[in-house]
């Protein structure tokens, strides 16, 4: 009994150590591209690490999110089920008559890659839509 209540105070220090350090990780780890293409044109946002990359074709910005935005982002990230990202429905169809952009998402966590369905840019599915809202809000 004794050596189980000199152990705990260790045990409980490395469960909240690996924790901790298992967030940084993700964060760290998570890559989320927006693209949204059709002919001649393009839209992306993509962000890595704590770097945001926004290109179209007027323009180009890089920016450095704070830990709060990219907490965020990770919240954002957390509340989609990246299993079935693939299977989400369009709530549109313009892009087949080239009335909007083809877009998707592309999400990496780790090694693991997830990829949307393809949907209208301005409109996603809205499992997206807070995800894509957030990111649009980081480059306005």
């Amino acid at each position: 009994m004794k050596t189980i209540i000199k152990i705990f105070p260790l045990v409980t220090f490395f469960i909240f150590w690996s924790c901790a350090s298992q967030e940084n990780k993700v964060t760290s780890e998570m890559t989320i591209t927006y693209k949204a293409q059709t002919r001649g044109s393009i839209y992306t946002i993509k962000v890595e690490g704590d770097d945001l990359k926004f290109k179209n074709q007027n323009e180009e910005k890089k920016l450095t999110l704070s830990k709060k935005q990219l907490l965020k982002l990770q919240k954002e990230v957390s509340e989609i089920e990246l299993n079935d990202i693939e299977n989400l429905q369009a709530p549109s169809e313009k892009r087949y008559t080239d009335g909007a952009m083809f877009a998707s998402f592309t999400i990496q966590l780790a090694e693991t890659v997830y990829r949307s369905s393809e949907f209208d840019h301005n409109n996603p599915p809205k499992d997206l839509r807070n995800l894509y809202t957030y990111m649009l809000s980081l480059i306005e």
